[in-house]
């Protein structure tokens, strides 16, 4: 008996609820859309330089088209306080670069430290059987020349025996 009176009293309780009554019960939610009357004024609102303008004096406003028209470079003071950007000069190429790019490389990032000259070596994409068949490693997966030296990471290549190892390289 105690089980059924919650039940009991949830039952009645949703009787209550909108929706959730008999058959005479109304619609909860009436929506009504109406048209809006024809002397309805919307605000529109001023950008920035319209209100800029409007707060000037008539004095001020002239002062204002008269160095707008003005081919001279604007003044600090005309200009607001905008941040300069100044981009650092490029740090002079070293040797170790100049030698890399006459050579047919390209000087990049390595790593967090330091730059490297990568090369595209002549075997690159080959067939291989042992890192004696390439300049650089021998690929295990593929079988072929690494595309690129040195390979930077930890790669699966062929030995000199032909077996398989990892090469790990980071500088």
């Amino acid at each position: 008996m105690k089980g059924l009176l919650p039940l009991l009293a949830a039952l009645l309780l949703a009787a209550c609820l909108p929706g959730g009554g008999g058959d005479d019960a109304d619609d909860p939610v009436t929506l009504t859309v109406r048209a809006a009357p024809d002397d309805l004024e919307v605000p529109v609102p001023q950008d920035a330089e319209a209100a800029e303008v409007d707060a000037l004096s008539q004095d001020d406003a002239a002062d204002v088209d008269a160095s707008l028209e003005d081919d001279t470079e604007p003044t600090a003071a005309s200009e607001p306080d905008a941040p300069v950007q100044i981009q650092p000069p490029e740090p002079p190429a070293s040797p170790a670069q100049l030698k890399c790019v006459a050579d047919g490389g390209r000087w990049a990032r390595a790593g967090e430290v330091g730059y490297v000259c990568y090369q595209t070596p002549r075997d690159a994409n080959k067939f291989c059987r042992s890192s004696d068949d390439c300049e650089g490693a021998c690929l295990a997966k593929s079988r072929t020349c690494a595309p690129i030296t040195p390979l930077m990471g930890c790669h699966e290549i062929l030995n000199r025996s032909g077996t398989r190892s990892t090469q790990c390289r980071n500088f």
